[in-house]
């Protein structure tokens, strides 16, 4: 704010810039007293005036980041989140790795995944700037890199506990957890798009939304081959030194197949609406 001279008027000028720090358009309003009422989350505001001599003196009131990474510029702690994602890939590839999987390429498969997590992040930065005015691409990318960290993680501690622990079910939930996950990166973009006065309607949807999501998909799997999870076995095999709990004896386990003879057996003989039980009648 600076004095008219000689008069009892007052010059205020307000500066809008956009996320690159360029003045994106200037207003000045001109009276004797002003009135200023901001309410937002995320706010820096400078505030300049000039001292009776004509030096500009500049006092600048700025909310200081509560966390480390907020101090990072968005596209540097993108880089930093990408190459934690890339380790944390090709270790699980490494893992997983299969001799007779000739047709995986590993090239092929890294750019399409970088693609993807660049057309998933443009998407939202899209929808920012059509309905808030604003794109933040840098922080969408870091948001799917940081999913992308966070689920790899999981799954591969779910499926290592799956393996030492025998702790089955771990391993055969990969895509109700994917799901999940899903809906909670989504939940994210959407909270740097939506005004914070409605964040709370958001979560509450996004809430219903992927419990919703996950029990349809339970359904589906119980309708497609008789089970809420996505498999009927765990697939994942590590180093036998890795085993934690004491194995089954084969007279156990030969048991426990012969006690579900029978009820194969029956649900073999089930036929759905429309099907001709074809064994019945030979």
């Amino acid at each position: 704010m600076s004095h008219a001279p000689h008069t009892g008027a007052h010059t205020l000028t307000i500066e809008y810039l956009d996320a690159q720090g360029q003045v994106h358009r200037t207003e000045q309003l001109i009276g004797e007293h002003f009135t200023l009422r901001v309410q937002s989350e995320v706010l820096s505001v400078q505030a300049s005036a000039q001292n009776p001599d004509g030096a500009e003196a500049d006092n600048e009131a700025t909310s200081e980041p509560k966390h480390i990474w907020q101090r990072i510029k968005p596209w540097l702690l993108a880089l930093i989140l990408f190459g934690i994602f890339a380790l944390l890939h090709a270790l699980d590839q490494w893992i997983e790795y299969s001799p007779d999987d000739a047709a995986k390429n590993l090239v092929t498969q890294s750019l399409g995944m970088i693609g993807v997590i660049a057309l998933w992040a443009a998407f939202w930065a899209l929808l920012g700037k059509i309905f808030a005015k604003h794109a933040h691409y840098w922080q969408h990318i870091c948001l799917v890199l940081g999913a992308g960290i966070v689920l790899t993680v999981v799954m591969a501690v779910m499926h290592f506990f799956s393996f030492s622990l025998s702790w089955r079910m771990l391993g055969k939930m990969d895509l109700l957890i994917s799901a999940a996950a899903l809906c909670a990166l989504a939940w994210a973009h959407l909270r740097l798009i939506v005004p914070s006065k409605r964040h709370l309607n958001l979560r509450l949807f996004m809430i219903v939304f992927t419990l919703s999501s996950v029990a349809l998909l339970m359904w589906t799997n119980h309708r497609r081959q008789g089970t809420v999870l996505d498999r009927l076995h765990a697939p994942h095999l590590y180093r036998p030194a890795l085993q934690f709990s004491s194995p089954t004896s084969s007279q156990d386990f030969f048991k426990q197949a012969q006690s579900l003879e029978a009820p194969l057996k029956a649900r073999a003989q089930e036929t759905e609406p429309g099907e001709d039980n074809i064994g019945d009648d030979e």
